[in-house]
């Protein structure tokens, strides 16, 4: 079985991309994966910068992790099978990195940093570190508790823009890096190709999607404990308190109508 750890960094207060890092916690917890919860970087960098710098620290202090998965806040397992994610693995074990396309609307783009795979090898360790390396500290500003520049959002300037520059056509990764449909780690639904999906990342609008979010949840292990949505509330404690109750009843009832024979008796 193939070691992994899988890193979340979020510190914005919002109930339900708080499910969403719960539900990973929760798999993570049954299925003997390592989760590691940061409420905020310590780099001070921006947020989309700090998640390489922190994988790159976590290669180090867990040398004997093999693979570490990042997910965005709003991406998280569904339909989760532990053999299939082994298989999964297992099936592209000789490449350092797994990704996807980006998800429709947006499927022209070569990557989406929501949610990927890098091995903790030499080659994944590189990647990581060439990578970081195209991160500008004069390209960025920290302003009205915002990260901003001046280039587009995505670009080249972003993590993601600068892995599709320059990892992607780098010609010493070419072999290592492998590229998959969208669905695998960042689909944008619970509902299709969710046989073939580990992740799904529900990036930009779909978040905010109330029905989407709704199917989403309902695949959820602790939504179902946790939620106070009547469509999926678990209703057994409630009927066996009203049990309960129609018994001592019955039971007082009981004893009254005893009484009154008794009385009758007497009299």
């Amino acid at each position: 079985m193939k070691s992994i750890l899988l890193l979340q960094i979020e510190d914005r207060i919002n109930e339900d991309l708080h499910k969403n890092m719960n539900e990973n916690k929760q798999i993570c917890l049954e299925n003997n994966i390592k989760y590691i919860f940061l409420e905020k970087s310590l780099f001070n960098i921006p947020p989309y910068w700090a998640k390489l710098f922190e994988i790159n620290k976590l290669m180090n202090e867990y040398p004997d992790i093999e693979y570490i998965m990042w997910l965005d806040s709003d991406a998280f397992f569904v339909n989760y099978d532990n053999t299939r994610f082994q298989n999964f693995l297992k099936k592209y074990e000789n490449y350092s990195m797994i990704f996807t396309k980006d998800m429709p609307p947006w499927d022209y783009g070569e990557f989406n940093a929501g949610s990927f795979i890098i091995k903790n090898n030499s080659i994944g360790q590189d990647i990581v570190k060439t990578w970081m390396s195209y991160y500008d500290p004069k390209q960025w500003t920290y302003d009205g508790n915002k990260w901003k520049n001046k280039t587009q959002w995505a670009g080249v300037e972003y993590e993601q823009g600068a892995f599709i520059k320059y990892i992607m056509k780098d010609p010493k990764f070419n072999k290592s890096i492998i590229q998959l449909p969208y669905y695998y780690l960042n689909n944008n639904n619970c509902e299709t190709y969710i046989s073939e999906t580990i992740t799904t990342h529900l990036a930009n609008y779909y978040k905010h999607n109330k029905n989407i979010l709704q199917k989403c949840f309902k695949l959820f292990k602790t939504y179902i404990y946790q939620s106070n949505e009547p469509t999926i509330e678990i209703t057994e404690p409630e009927n066996n308190n009203i049990i309960i109750l129609l018994l001592v009843l019955l039971i007082c009832l009981l004893l009254l109508l005893m009484i009154l024979i008794l009385n009758i008796k007497k009299s």
